[in-house]
C-alpha cells in the first residue's frame, strides 16, 4: 500500500511537469497587461498563465510577485 502512494505521487509530479511544458510560446517581446496586473512578454505567455488581456503594452502598476 505504501508503494502505491509513492507511485501515485511520482505520477502526479510527472503529469504536472508535462502539462506545464505544453505551452510553446515564441520569444517575441510584444508586452501585454493582463487582469492580474502583470506584464507578460506576449499574448501567448499570458494565455498560458490563464490570464485575460486588459490592454496592449506594459501594466502601469505591477502586481506584487507572490
Amino acid at each position: 500500500m505504501k508503494y502505491f502512494f509513492v507511485l501515485a505521487a511520482i505520477l502526479a509530479v510527472f503529469v504536472l511537469q508535462s502539462s506545464a511544458q505544453r505551452c510553446d510560446c515564441p520569444d517575441d517581446f510584444v508586452p501585454v497587461c493582463a487582469r492580474d496586473m502583470r506584464t507578460y512578454p506576449n499574448e501567448c505567455t499570458m494565455t498560458c498563465a490563464r490570464q485575460q488581456k486588459l490592454y496592449d503594452g506594459e501594466c502601469r502598476r505591477q502586481a506584487p510577485i507572490k
